[in-house]
């Protein structure tokens, strides 16, 4: 009974997509894509995964929603940043292993 109830979960899945910026790039726009990386940190081009690390703590600390205001505009900019940093800090830790 099972059995079926699981190959029709495995048929019925939904297909794996790679995230945006694992899709074939050019060697330009990959480049380009790090540097935007590294300048979202803040940290300086073939810093390693150490400095982008702690960089990646700090601004997370930054835009930590429970110390932005209560402003709605603030709260909105926050999140965004957050996933911004998150973004880059994910990015380069897969080009630097």
């Amino acid at each position: 009974m099972f059995d079926k109830l699981f190959d029709w979960m495995k048929k019925n899945e939904p297909p794996e997509e790679a995230p945006p910026e694992t899709t074939e790039l050019t060697p330009e726009a990959k480049q380009a894509l790090i540097r935007e990386w590294y300048a979202t940190l803040g940290v300086p081009e073939g810093s390693g995964l150490a400095i982008c690390r702690r960089a990646w703590k700090q601004l997370l600390a930054k835009y930590h929603k429970d110390l932005i205001s209560e402003d709605d505009d603030a709260q909105q900019e926050a999140a965004r940043m957050t996933q911004r940093i998150n973004e880059a800090y994910r990015g380069l830790q897969d080009e630097l292993f």
